[in-house]
């Protein structure tokens, strides 16, 4: 149970509260604690799976913008708004002090749902959304241990397009070094037909090609997903280095798909909690962001060499 103390000198619309037990920070999915409360004290139940992992968890609070700072010139393309908001410091704690406290882990090990799509895409982010043939949404929702992936699952999702158009599903393994081991962007491409019933659109791990031909290992486990994204287009890196696209189906007629129950069907769970990578010290996240940039560097030379 997490308590939000908030300031109450300006009228108060709303207080979020968001935790994770995922020690890499780069890729952490923070998982949406439902809040209530009034005033200025707030609470949110925060499950966990398990008491041998870190605890990370914030709050945003947002105000009532004054009325004097809502009328403020403000650059072309640019307007005022009706909020304002804080973000809270990090709260951390161990796994040692969640059991001194006398936390337990109540929250289910595996969730087959990942996304029922009645919150909007309150677990993603998304780029070019007011520009229909080129969105993306992308989440990190597969890289919690609650919502990971079978062994030998097939990830499904419900779809509604009402054009024929096109479907990248795309998966980025061991993003950041996350996860000990290689990492890799995976793809698998749908051509959809426009129809006004809903219709079902399954991935399995055979399903996904490298978008990068020169990395010829194929994906195994859903276990270092750390990023799935959706959209109707993509890019695909040759042998040779030359660069590509696919998908692109629709785009003259400017199709956004409707999404609904992202799942896993079938397969095996494993009993063991598979967790993420533990940085042991500042040192060490440093070492990885900054041999992550170097390999990206270098990649890049590659391919400028090979156009």
């Amino acid at each position: 149970m997490l308590t939000v103390t908030a300031d109450g000198s300006q009228p108060i619309k709303t207080v979020q509260v968001y935790y994770s037990t995922d020690p890499h920070s780069l890729t952490r999915f923070w998982r949406s604690a439902p809040v209530q409360g009034a005033g200025t004290t707030w609470t949110a139940e925060c499950p966990i799976i398990s008491t041998t992992q870190p605890f990370f968890a914030y709050a945003d609070v947002s105000y009532e913008t004054p009325s004097r700072y809502r009328d403020i010139a403000q650059s072309p393309g640019t307007g005022n708004s009706d909020l304002f908001g804080y973000s809270s410091r990090v709260l951390v704690r161990s796994g040692q002090q969640l059991v001194a406290a006398g936390v337990q882990a109540t929250d289910v090990a595996h969730e087959r749902l990942i996304d029922e799509g009645l919150h909007g895409w309150q677990d993603w982010f998304r780029l070019n959304w007011g520009h229909a043939p080129l969105w993306t949404a992308a989440t990190r929702k597969l890289k919690d241990p609650k919502w990971r992936g079978p062994e030998s699952g097939t990830l499904a999702v419900d779809v509604n397009p009402t054009k024929d158009c096109s479907l990248v599903v795309t998966v980025i393994v061991n993003e950041w070094g996350a996860f000990p081991g290689r990492g890799g962007t995976y793809y698998a491409l749908r051509h959809l037909t426009g129809s006004p019933s809903w219709q079902t659109v399954r991935v399995g791990l055979a399903d996904l090609q490298p978008s990068d031909e020169r990395q010829n290992e194929p994906l195994t486990s859903w276990q270092a997903v750390t990023l799935l994204q959706l959209s109707p287009t993509g890019s695909v890196i040759a042998k040779d280095g030359t660069k590509s696209d696919i998908g692109k189906q629709g785009l003259e007629n400017h199709t956004k798909l409707t999404l609904r129950n992202l799942r896993w069907e079938g397969g095996t769970y494993s009993d063991a909690v598979v967790a993420p990578a533990v940085l042991k010290s500042p040192t060490d996240f440093d070492q990885q962001f900054n041999d992550a940039i170097k390999q990206s560097l270098e990649q890049e030379k590659i391919d400028r060499k090979a156009k």
